[in-house]
């Protein structure tokens, strides 16, 4: 079964903000980077118990509506 966690979304969804890594209770996500220097998320399957807080926490899959911010 493939777990619903944030190593499954693609480069172009990622903004590298390392909140994901940060959130993880179990230390299942790292940052690493890639061949032009950024940085996206690799996640240990073994670590991971698909708690989900690392995509409740992500700005790319959760955006946040500031049209209403001071």
């Amino acid at each position: 079964m493939k777990k619903n966690h944030i190593g499954n979304l693609n480069k172009t969804q990622c903004f590298g903000c390392t909140a994901c890594a940060y959130t993880c209770p179990f230390g299942a996500i790292i940052m690493e980077r890639d061949q032009e220097g950024f940085f996206y998320p690799r996640v240990d399957e073994q670590k991971c118990t698909d708690c989900g807080r690392c995509r409740r926490i992500c700005p790319s899959v959760n955006p946040k509506d500031m049209t209403n911010s001071p």
